[in-house]
């Protein structure tokens, strides 16, 4: 998720979700931008990676409104309250989590004394029909027992 995070800008401190990943944003707020800031939608990702701070307080302000935080009304004055702030007051952030896929299940113990009888292997799938001299527990037949029929 993405962030616009206000600092050292009282009574608006905090973290306020705005989407960035596809820039959906409504007429009204692409004409704030536009009107606030200059940028016309193909320049936003240049002036955002250039952390333009008037861009930058332009997002915040949408992001409050947003959140129910300003009104429209109180937009354009918040905007222009926003602007004469430190630069830095305002960034973006993003804190998706890179999902990492959960590690296997630990192999299973043995005592030594298990026995595999028939076609059985050890996953429980059946053994291939195809004959495999002197390759008894290599790689190969594992690879070909595993794999799941196409």
């Amino acid at each position: 998720m993405d962030w616009v995070v206000v600092e050292g800008v009282k009574p608006w401190d905090g973290r306020y979700e705005l989407p960035l990943d596809e820039f959906e944003f409504t007429g009204r707020e692409w004409g704030w931008i536009r009107r606030w800031t200059g940028y016309r939608p193909a320049d936003v990702l240049d002036a955002m990676k250039g952390a333009d701070a008037e861009l930058l307080a332009a997002l915040a302000v949408i992001a409050l409104q947003r959140g129910g935080k300003v009104t429209r009304e109180e937009a354009g004055p918040l905007f222009e309250r926003f602007v004469d702030e430190n630069f830095g007051s305002f960034t973006l952030t993003s804190d998706d989590p890179v999902e990492e896929p959960p590690d296997p299940p630990p192999p299973a113990s043995s005592n030594g004394s298990e026995t595999l009888s028939g076609d059985a292997t050890r996953n429980g799938s059946a053994s291939p029909e195809i004959p495999q001299p002197g390759s008894r527990g290599s790689a190969t037949s594992v690879s070909v027992a595993t794999r799941s029929p196409i």
